[in-house]
């Protein structure tokens, strides 16, 4: 028999004493002075950090700053600003936790998938405007300029670092102290910037540079007492495990003339959840997807099916509505399928909205195959675990016709996996994803 809680009042207990939370404003450890970083001169960004005695840092409170310019030219860039092109995570002692290449496209499909509100909400902070834009008259677009300082004094922009260890989603603390450090260094983050073609619209020739770049985080700074306590039960023979999801980028070549195609994505690892892919022309850097009826009507998916092993998901291929002349009016059953997949049939989405020509997100700029193989929405290892069959994912792909260009695909394959951390800072890291533990 219960009550209701709101008859019941209990103290609540007592935090412990003696933490501190301290903001740490990191700088790149190869800028000097007034350093600017472009793709043509310095296009690589480094952060050392530090090994804090007693402390743990909290990557739900990180988040990257800097000032991007247009350098040359005067074309408009991209919402959002994607000036990464790959991001590497290492310990201190050299070891390559995490690598995630074709940064700037996993980003894009990922914010493709949040909701309209975040995007209205945050559209200032990480200046992407494609949700305002979206509210706009399509007449009154043409004087609708948030970026226009860009080719003057620059904006400002915050952008959540895309890293399964350090970045926003990662829901664990990081007990900085514990790493092995090579000169007093827990991590290196290292970002290789994307080339100028890729951060503005169109057949550009503009050019672009950073500068007043730093990483922030929130230090929780622990009681040495508690801190000896760690170190001891790592000393008697205990693991610290720290579970993050990354991406693996698969890339295949279309050739020209086919109307259907094979890929196959071999991947050994514990836990595989999901895989998205999308297209575009082979040798193009933008970031609208084609696929769907409205970008380009020659290039269309028809149907779709993944297999694994004996398994096929679907059961049956996931064909887009066909009329009796051939003609596919709409790919909304990949939506649809891509939506359900991933939970998200509730959430107004950005990708499943209409922009500011009355065209489909979806169908215009945002298509994207998405493959999930959770059995239910529960944080539990119910993946593909291909790391004990060694079968390769593979994806079976029919379009409208044959195609006129080649094309290029691009495959990113959710994983699960954990970095230990041992007596001494040793550290490894394991295809698989549990709780963290001691």
């Amino acid at each position: 028999m219960s009550v209701p809680r709101q008859l019941i009042s209990l103290p609540k207990a007592n935090g412990v004493s003696g933490i501190e939370n301290r903001v740490i404003k990191l700088v790149p450890a190869n800028a000097t002075g007034n350093t600017d970083f472009s793709y043509t001169t310095q296009n690589r960004i480094v952060f050392n950090v530090p090994a804090y005695p007693n402390a743990w840092i909290n990557p739900t409170r990180s988040r990257l700053h800097f000032n991007f310019k247009r350098d040359t030219g005067s074309d408009e860039p991209e919402d959002g600003l994607p000036v990464f092109q790959r991001m590497e995570l290492k310990s201190g002692s050299g070891q390559l936790i995490e690598q995630i290449t074709d940064y700037a496209e996993i980003q894009r499909i990922l914010t493709n998938f949040d909701g309209v509100e975040k995007h209205l909400s945050r559209a200032q902070i990480n200046k992407d405007f494609r949700a305002t834009k979206d509210r706009i008259l399509s007449a009154d677009l043409a004087t609708f300029d948030p970026l226009a300082s860009a080719g003057t004094d620059g904006v400002k922009v915050r952008h959540d670092l895309l890293c399964g260890v350090l970045g926003v989603h990662q829901e664990h603390m990081i007990p900085v102290s514990l790493f092995e450090a090579s000169g007093g260094f827990a991590f290196t983050i290292e970002l290789y910037l994307a080339e100028d073609k890729q951060v503005f619209k169109g057949a550009t020739t503009s050019t672009y540079r950073l500068n007043q770049v730093e990483f922030q985080f929130e230090l929780l700074q622990m009681p040495s007492d508690m801190s000896a306590r760690f170190n001891q039960e790592l000393l008697s023979g205990g693991v610290f495990s720290l579970p993050f999801k990354t991406y693996k980028t698969y890339r295949h070549y279309i050739p020209s003339g086919n109307a259907e195609f094979h890929a196959t994505l071999t991947e050994a690892a514990r836990n595989v959840s999901k895989v998205y892919s999308v297209f575009r022309d082979q040798g193009a850097k933008l970031l609208d997807f084609k696929g769907g009826v409205a970008l380009d009507p020659a290039f269309v998916v028809k149907s779709y099916q993944h297999k694994y092993g004996s398994m096929y998901m679907p059961n049956a291929p996931a064909n887009n509505s066909t009329t009796a002349d051939g003609t596919i009016p709409d790919t909304m059953e990949t939506m649809l399928n891509a939506l359900s997949g991933l939970d998200l049939m509730d959430k107004g989405v950005l990708c499943s909205t209409v922009n500011a020509e009355g065209e489909s997100r979806w169908e215009a700029s945002d298509f994207c195959v998405v493959g999930s193989f959770t059995t239910a929405r529960d944080d539990v290892l119910n993946g593909l675990n291909s790391a004990s069959t060694a079968i390769p994912l593979e994806i079976d792909l029919k379009f409208k016709a044959q195609l006129a260009t080649a094309k290029e695909m691009l495959n990113f394959l959710c994983v699960d996996q954990l970095l230990t951390i041992q007596s001494g800072g040793r550290t490894s890291l394991l295809d698989t994803g549990k709780d963290s533990v001691l």
